[in-house]
């Protein structure tokens, strides 16, 4: 729950980033000389500090690359495109422009300031950090995990998929198998209607059987039955199919 609360936390300060355009000064690690690890806010202006003769690195994702570095004042303000980061230094003390960096991925917008001369306040290396990323990959895990369908085994070979059943009708399964404890019986994404399970009783008489059905990241419907068989029968529309596991004797 905890996770949670921090997650909608970060995401509603980065809605809110994304409706006005901030400023973060960072004056203070400029005055100590420290590494800066840097959230990474959208539409977010960034103060930096450099000094003639000192290069500031501005380092982005691993995988990011820049496509562009435009400083307000290119005379006295140089940088260097080294992939996923840029250097920059500035000629003269005391000057000072804007710097728009364009990547791949995202547009970052900096004023640039030039310390004074005899000033030693400078940032030497900056990391942005983007926590946006953690909370998108934590959301595709979630979302994996909603068609994950459960095995008893861990390696595929030991599956059984040795069933016979007709496949002469609109519904009838694609793939049949079972993991020693549940068998599970595909149906292709077309199928809307996904039949009853039913298996015979002592008395001969069939009676249904309770199924947990759920799509897979294929788009198929698969129906976990948490049991193996001998035989079995699905039925739609006043039609059976017939499915016989052909590994077990009864």
């Amino acid at each position: 729950m905890k996770k949670i609360f921090i997650f909608l936390t970060i995401l509603s300060s980065l809605a809110l980033a994304g409706e006005q355009r901030l400023k973060t000064d960072l004056i203070v690690s400029a005055k100590k000389q420290e590494v800066k690890e840097q959230i990474f806010l959208q539409n977010n202006i960034y103060k930096i500090y450099a000094k003639p003769l000192v290069a500031t690195a501005i380092n982005f994702r691993d995988t990011e690359q820049v496509k562009s570095i435009i400083f307000g004042d290119s005379y006295y303000w140089n940088a260097i495109n080294q992939g996923n980061q840029i250097v920059i230094k500035p000629l003269e003390y005391g000057v000072s422009t804007n710097l728009f960096v364009t990547t791949d991925r995202e547009k970052y917008y900096f004023n640039v300031v030039s310390s004074k001369e005899n000033s030693n306040i400078f940032n030497p290396v900056i990391n942005f950090i983007y926590p946006q990323d953690k909370i998108a990959e934590q959301n595709k895990i979630l979302e994996q995990k909603k068609y994950e369908i459960p095995l008893s085994v861990t390696n595929i070979e030991d599956m059984n998929f040795q069933y016979r059943w007709k496949k002469n009708l609109e519904w009838s399964p694609i793939s049949i198998s079972d993991d020693g404890e549940r068998t599970y019986i595909y149906f292709s994404e077309k199928t809307e209607d996904v039949p009853a399970f039913y298996m015979k009783g002592n008395d001969g008489k069939p009676s249904i059987i309770m199924a947990n059905v759920k799509r897979n990241q294929s788009g198929q419907k698969v129906m976990q039955i948490n049991r193996t068989f001998k035989e079995g029968y699905l039925r739609l529309n006043n039609k059976d199919i017939k499915i016989i596991n052909q590994k077990r004797d009864r």
